[in-house]
């Protein structure tokens, strides 16, 4: 019968107590990391300054990522603490190859990024000369060369834009359409007076409703039309409604417009000569716009 285990100091093993005498055996303190033969491994680069040369650490994918192909960023555990940290998949190794690493002392791939980004070969290839030319771990390279906006995935954050729906063909909005009460009634009418289409939790909010439910309510009645735009078209969108008439050109920025303007469709050249906040940027929107 086992009784209780006593570690021995500074040696990560401990002793169970037992009728016929203590033995020694290791405890992992952190889990198994068994990984089956049929576990496809990968070298990752890790964003941090430490690196194994020449590219990265050797994990395992499990099957729920076992597709996962090279540049794809990744979550994996660092260091004796485990702490997940961004990575990038560099290699994918043949089958039965482990880079020298017995199994059992290879870890799992956590998960990969929300992003879900996955960058082209060449640009790892970049990675791997910008690494080398610089003695900069490739991990940190990599990091690099993805913007920030992508790696927190801020162009793929959906927001809801709400507008008025058209009215069924053949027939009237006050006919086809189910009645609503006062308080929906008061939605539509503060609707109507802003810019569209708005987000619905900035509807919400103008019409002084504590959630958007009743507007959910009036898009599944047929009221309002709800469309899922990401974060960046969204707010693109509510500056749009929002933009102010342009400035009208001065003498001399006309006379380049116009120069420019005649030579649209042929290769000429044209030098716009300002100091800055002269205006030649207004210029140059003028020109795109034609």
């Amino acid at each position: 019968m086992l009784g209780t285990c006593q570690a021995v100091p500074g040696t990560g093993w401990h002793v169970p107590c037992t009728d016929s005498g203590s033995t020694l055996r290791p405890v992992t303190l952190f889990g198994s990391h068994t990984i089956s033969n049929d576990s496809p491994l990968v070298v990752v680069a890790v964003e941090r300054a430490v690196d194994r040369s020449p590219d990265g650490l050797t994990y395992a994918l499990p099957p729920k990522l076992a597709d996962l192909p090279e540049g794809a960023r990744v979550e994996v555990p660092l260091g004796r603490g485990e702490t997940p940290t961004a990575g990038w998949i560099v290699e994918r190794l043949p089958a039965g190859e482990t880079n020298g690493i017995p199994r059992d002392k290879i870890k799992h791939v956590l998960a990969q990024d929300d992003s879900g980004v996955v960058l082209p070969g060449e640009l790892v290839q970049f990675a791997r000369w910008m690494s080398a030319y610089y003695a900069c771990p490739i991990g940190m390279t990599l990091a690099s060369i993805l913007p920030a906006a992508v790696r927190k995935a801020i162009g793929r954050v959906e927001r809801t834009l709400v507008d008025f729906a058209p009215a069924p063909e053949g027939s009237t909005a006050s006919t086809a359409l189910p009645k609503i009460t006062k308080r929906q009634q008061h939605a539509l009418d503060v609707l109507a007076k802003l810019p569209r289409p708005i987000e619905i939790a900035d509807l919400a909010r103008e019409a002084s409703y504590s959630s958007t439910e009743p507007l959910k309510r009036l898009v599944a009645s047929g009221h309002l039309i709800a469309v899922k735009k990401t974060a960046v078209e969204a707010g693109f969108i509510a500056r749009a409604g929002n933009t102010a008439p342009a400035p009208q050109p001065t003498l001399e920025q006309q006379s380049a417009i116009d120069a420019i303007s005649r030579d649209l469709g042929s290769f000429k050249q044209h030098l716009v000569f300002g100091v800055t906040g002269s205006g030649k940027t207004e210029i140059y929107i003028r020109a795109i716009e034609q």
